[in-house]
């Protein structure tokens, strides 16, 4: 009897503790050891729990390296939704920067709820955005003193953060040249014109431009909305072109360019080659420009990336305002001549009296010769040569066309009269 509770004793003491070793197994897991967020070798972040690697996430640029700062932190949490389903989005990066977008201090992923938490350092306002595989990239300000109804900005308390995203829009950029030269790379530059979301879903982030490779690229994490697409080869645009695209929606562009055209030029002024200057082209169909230097013999050459209707704009490298446009339609390679009249313009001014007014400042207004691209599709803009009344009288030499000088305004009072300057016919 004695040798069996000699035996039951020990055996007792063995099962309890495997009992105790089973529960502590099943109430206290090991500590799967922290997430460490790197890119892939396309740029992109994937973490990393014990050397085992999950699916990567979109690009991190907005992550930057680690930040250690001395001080007083303070904590970030939230959640972040799905606005197409209502349903937390798991895996997404949060990331916090400065207002000014340039330092960065602390980032986060969403677990399975889509919950978030993050210790950064004290602010009063913050950029936060959120990035995730499949979804528009979201930016917003944060900030006790944001207004509430302010355009991607949040008042919310930094605890208790309400992030909602939108599905993707995507936009597949092809170009076919076949005949087009091309001796950089050519980039595609994205930027959104219009959103087409609620400011609930932040405001767009803008995208570095990407290398075309093998004609064809995907460019997605758009939101929805009105986008600028601009080809690009070195310090020329090949074309552009606006796309509306809707939310969750795949567009395709396609460029289609060449044959190219050698242009040699020669910009004359009364009959004379002016002394350097810059040559602005711009096609009228693809949206396409380029800045030339003039030689100071007035000649300029260029490779156009297409036939089209070509305008090709002169500005004096002086900054005096003066300048010329030529527009044609170009098929083949040509030869184009910019020509520049000049003519001089006197007048008087005269007070309420009818007396000269001397010792004055004013400017002469006229339509600008030389408007840059976007101009031209809206209001005519306006041409400002400086002058100087003596005795009531002024000149100057202006270029001679049939637009007419629109006014001659004051600009600075008379230095020993209290008369005020009226405009002059011209």
């Amino acid at each position: 009897m004695k040798i069996v509770q000699g035996k039951v004793l020990p055996l007792s003491l063995i099962g309890v503790g495997l009992i105790i070793l089973v529960l502590s197994i099943f109430f206290f897991p090991s500590d799967p050891g922290p997430e460490v967020l790197k890119p892939d070798g396309d740029g992109h972040a994937a973490v990393e729990i014990d050397g085992e690697t999950s699916t990567p996430l979109p690009p991190i640029s907005d992550v930057g390296p680690p930040l250690v700062i001395d001080g007083p932190r303070m904590r970030f949490a939230g959640q972040v939704i799905d606005v197409s389903t209502g349903l937390a989005v798991p895996g997404a990066t949060v990331a916090f920067r400065d207002l000014s977008g340039s330092r960065p201090l602390g980032h986060s992923r969403t677990r399975a709820g889509g919950e978030f938490a993050v210790d950064i350092p004290e602010c009063n306002a913050a950029l936060i955005t959120v990035r995730g595989l499949g979804f528009a990239t979201g930016r917003w300000q944060w900030g006790p003193e944001m207004l509430p109804d302010a355009e991607s900005s949040t008042d919310a308390h930094p605890e208790d953060l309400f992030l909602v995203i939108s599905p993707e829009s995507v936009i597949w950029v092809s170009v076919e040249a076949p005949d087009l030269e091309m001796p950089d790379r050519p980039l595609i530059d994205i930027r959104m014109l219009q959103a087409r979301t609620p400011r609930e879903l932040g405001s767009a982030v803008k995208l570095s431009p990407q290398p075309l490779v093998d004609s064809n690229l995907r460019i997605g994490g758009l939101l929805a909305g009105r986008h600028l697409i601009s080809l690009r080869s070195g310090s020329r645009v090949l074309a552009r072109r606006e796309v509306e695209i809707g939310e969750g929606e795949e567009r395709e562009v396609i460029f289609n360019l060449g044959p190219a055209i050698q242009v040699y030029g020669e910009v004359l002024r009364n009959g004379i080659p002016v002394e350097g200057g810059t040559v602005q082209t711009w096609c009228r169909e693809t949206q396409a420009d380029s800045s030339i230097p003039v030689a100071h013999d007035g000649r300029f050459e260029t490779i156009l990336p297409g036939p089209g209707n070509w305008r090709f704009i002169w500005a004096s490298g002086e900054g005096n305002g003066e300048g010329t446009t030529v527009e044609m339609e170009l098929v083949e390679d040509s030869e184009i001549v910019i020509e520049l009249k000049t003519g001089s313009l006197e007048g008087l001014v005269v007070g309420p009296q009818g007396n000269p007014l001397s010792e004055m400042q004013g400017s002469l207004f006229g339509p600008d010769p030389s408007p840059s691209p976007p101009t031209r599709r809206g209001a005519s803009p306006s041409m400002r040569s400086p002058l100087v009344v003596i005795a009531g009288y002024f000149s100057t030499n202006r270029r001679a066309s049939s637009h007419h000088v629109r006014s001659l305004m004051s600009r600075v009072p008379p230095l020993n009269s209290s008369s005020s300057m009226e405009p002059a016919d011209c």
